[in-house]
């Protein structure tokens, strides 16, 4: 418009509602933590073809000081899906493996039993974060030797 009232409006938030900032719509979380127990993989075939989907727990913990200066250790458990080429990377692992996951947090009604959760991957990284045996590490140093 001429006037700009429709560019104030917009730059403001949502139509018709100046002054108000509009929050952005993200749902995003990265979470880094163990699998906890087996996962629960699962194939079959639906209107859009076939697919693959894995369910499993992370296990992600925190550390903090209280207020009498001890530490203290949380672990909090987040059920994770994996749906895809996401879970066939996710079915390479196993109880105790250590994974990064990025993705959405998708909630739902069960009826009589209030709302549930998940983490929803859109990405699986997984990590090895356990120290090598003395053996490989002496075959990588052999690796790294010239001959």
């Amino acid at each position: 418009m001429e006037d700009g009232k429709a560019e104030e409006t917009e730059a403001a938030g949502e139509p018709g509602s100046p002054g108000k900032p509009r929050l952005p719509e993200e749902n995003e979380a990265h979470v880094v933590g163990r699998i906890v127990n087996n996962l629960k993989m699962k194939e079959g075939s639906g209107a859009n073809g076939g697919y693959k989907m894995a369910r499993f727990t992370l296990a992600v913990n925190i550390s903090y000081q209280d207020s009498s200066r001890k530490w203290v250790r949380e672990t909090d458990f987040v059920p994770v899906v994996a749906w895809g080429k996401r879970a066939e990377e996710v079915g390479k692992a196993g109880k105790g493996t250590a994974m990064r996951v990025t993705g959405r947090i998708k909630t739902w009604q069960v009826e009589g039993k209030g709302y549930r959760w998940e983490l929803k991957a859109d990405k699986v990284e997984i990590l090895d974060l356990r120290r090598p045996t003395r053996a490989e590490s002496d075959e990588a140093q052999k690796e790294l030797m010239p001959s």
